[in-house]
């Protein structure tokens, strides 16, 4: 079970220290940025689509006025052969606890190195595991762009009034394993909005 755990565990650590590392550029996501990658453009100039094109994950929808905090890539493991993307756009400004007052984490790790375990099999995992933490509001099983992953949203521990939502999967991409991570974290005014980045996702 310690491989189930790890791949559950696996995005709050590696978020947290490879954005921290990364030494890309900071920019915010302006109207200018606007471009549509899956024929289908925004609904308006306060939203842009940000190209991706890493590891299978080809674009996201974002508010515009984001900070991309930048890219961090690398091998997720030594001695396993595989790739890690993580990516981070946040709201300038500081909010309750030294969070920003909105951000997004995505979060690829593909490995050649396979795990004993079927990804359906550990989907079903991190699902009750999902249902078992107290703060959480919703769990589901919920496909993305076809990519079928847990849905979890949950109240912020110790911030009245935010929310976070995750989506996570593990499916077979290019003959290896891979692991997605979506993480939205803002006011709950905001969920109709939070939802609409999730959704916005695509993939190869």
């Amino acid at each position: 079970m310690s491989q189930i755990l790890f791949i559950v565990g696996i995005t709050v650590v590696a978020i947290s220290i490879a954005i921290g590392q990364s030494q890309g550029t900071k920019r915010t996501l302006g109207p200018q940025k606007i471009r549509s990658t899956t024929n289908r453009a925004p609904d308006s100039a306060d939203w842009t689509i940000v190209r991706i094109e890493k590891l299978g994950v080809v674009s996201i929808e974002l508010p515009v006025g984001l900070l991309d905090e930048g890219i961090a890539m690398g091998d997720p493991n030594p001695g396993d052969p595989g790739l890690r993307y993580i990516r981070r756009w946040e709201k300038p400004g500081v909010g309750a606890f030294s969070l920003p007052p909105f951000s997004v984490d995505i979060l690829v790790t593909t490995k050649k190195k396979r795990s004993p375990f079927d990804p359906e099999f550990l989907m079903k995992f991190m699902y009750d595991d999902s249902k078992r933490f107290k703060l959480a509001e919703e769990v589901k099983y919920l496909e993305l762009d076809h990519v079928r992953g847990v849905f979890s949203r949950s109240r912020a521990q110790g911030v009245d009034g935010r929310v976070n939502v995750n989506w996570s999967s593990l499916r077979d991409y290019q003959k290896m394993e891979q692991y997605i991570s979506l993480s939205v974290y803002g006011p709950r005014s905001d969920l109709p909005e939070i939802l609409r980045i999730l959704h916005s996702i695509r993939f190869k």
